[in-house]
């Protein structure tokens, strides 16, 4: 038989674990992992998000570079050219325009 037909996994030589496909575990397996959490690991920690010391400031001419920048883009689909810029840093661009509430 095939060893990963669904009726495999209906009989008993199933559960051994050489007979299964890699990546699947048994209830036993699962059952260990979960009584090894629960045992000795106590509560879960718990994370603390700090706020920053010093609020984040932009370079003087950031809204200057990065509006040039998303021109060239404009300018280089237009002109049916390579755009010099990958996808995500004009979406940052643009996004990071927005956040700081530089878009017209």
């Amino acid at each position: 038989r095939d060893l990963f037909s669904p009726l495999r996994w209906q009989s008993e030589d199933a559960r051994d674990p050489a007979t299964r496909p890699p990546g699947a575990r048994g209830s036993s397996e699962r059952s260990f992992a979960m009584r090894a959490r629960q045992a000795g690991a106590g509560p879960p920690k718990k994370l603390t998000i700090k706020p920053l010391r010093a609020a984040p400031t932009l370079p003087p001419d950031f809204e200057a570079t990065t509006w040039s920048k998303l021109g060239a883009a404009v300018a280089a689909v237009h002109d049916k050219q390579p755009v010099g810029f990958s996808l995500e840093e004009l979406y940052r661009a643009v996004e990071d325009l927005c956040m700081h509430k530089l878009a017209p």
